[in-house]
């Protein structure tokens, strides 16, 4: 940093400063972003060495940042507001390595002669592109491939990305063929999707999860998590209360498990007068209130199984339809041999 500082024309403390402030306080974005990551973001938009070395950071290197700094600024917010706008919030970036790609894309892309992060955002435009994008990031989020040798795939995503600017779209394609059969692939197989969807509530991929399943919630809009059929009803408390329950030990069991209750089957997102209506109101009663326009088969059950009386069937049938539908979102694959790293940390170490 103290490098990188020393060869700036200015005060580049206060303008990474700035730059930070402007992207946690803004309604739009929220994410605390250190200084490192746009130091990190700015060698790779620059085609440099994204290793955090002392000597990538060169009179050199530093010149064509500060050159380019108005422009890299502005990057930066517009991909942020994107990551916002897909669902993704400061809870749920798990990642934040993993917005560095999109940046270098947007950054570099050309459409009608401007860089395409001047356009991303304009709702009425680059609906196909922010598709694409936003499959890949959930993707990313949910194998959690950056957890190890970050500068290493940051490195080799650029390349494909670089050799793919002629394209009409991301080139979510090509970054999935590279990594086939690696620790990185982006592939899912039977095994690693069952296991999606028993992510519970509050785990950090649980809403990059249910936005991938749910994409068409709309973008300007913030979500909350909830459960649909309330959480408070699955209490001991409750539930002795409820003779077909308290006299059948088999649903009892089923019932008390929170790998049913708690977890993808039982949640959904609702904006924030969804979510005040929906508090701890009875699923049913929940959706026949005049004013909820949500319908079981928007939420993938059918009419007869939303009663708290056949949770486990209602359980069953969303759990299926909601891997079917995961199965159409992703790029699948026969059972992966190699492990996804286990190491969860976009820290790099500054060396000599």
């Amino acid at each position: 940093m103290s490098i990188a500082v020393a060869h700036w024309q200015g005060d580049f403390r206060r303008e990474l400063d700035e730059l930070t402030k402007n992207i946690y306080q803004n309604n739009e974005m929220g994410f605390y972003i250190e200084r490192d990551w746009f130091l990190k973001t700015s060698l790779m938009l620059i085609d440099s060495d994204v290793r955090f070395k002392v000597k990538n950071f060169t009179s050199e290197e530093v010149g064509k940042i500060q050159q380019q700094w108005s422009e890299i600024k502005s990057c930066i917010k517009e991909t942020f507001v994107l990551i916002r706008r897909f669902g993704i919030n400061p809870q749920s970036l798990i990642s934040k390595n993993a917005v560095i790609p999109v940046v270098y894309w947007l950054y570099k892309k050309q459409t009608n002669g401007h860089p395409l992060y001047t356009t991303i955002n304009l709702l009425n435009k680059n609906h196909n592109e922010r598709s694409v994008i936003s499959q890949w990031f959930y993707m990313v989020l949910l194998k959690g491939i950056f957890g190890s040798q970050a500068d290493a795939l940051l490195t080799s995503i650029r390349d494909v990305m670089k050799n793919s600017l002629s394209d009409v779209h991301f080139p979510l394609e090509k970054i999935i063929n590279r990594y086939k059969g690696s620790n990185k692939d982006l592939r899912f197989d039977d095994e690693y999707i069952e296991s999606l969807l028993n992510i519970r509530y509050g785990e950090g991929r649980c809403r990059a999860l249910l936005h991938l399943l749910f994409p068409e919630m709309n973008p300007t809009e913030v979500f909350h998590i909830d459960h649909l059929h309330p959480r408070n009803h699955f209490s001991n408390k409750y539930l002795e209360k409820l003779d077909y329950i308290a006299n059948s030990p088999e649903k009892l069991c089923f019932y008390e498990n929170p790998e049913h209750w708690d977890t993808i089957p039982n949640l959904h997102l609702l904006n924030h007068s969804q979510n005040i209506s929906k508090q701890d109101t009875s699923l049913k009663q929940w959706l026949s209130h005049p004013s909820n326009n949500y319908t079981p088969s928007m939420l993938l059950v059918s009419d007869e199984n939303i009663n708290f009386s056949r949770f486990q069937e209602f359980y069953n049938e969303r759990r299926n339809a909601l891997k079917q539908r995961l199965l159409n979102r992703v790029f699948l694959t026969t059972k992966i041999d190699s492990s996804p790293s286990t190491i969860d940390t976009d820290e790099e170490i500054l060396t000599d």
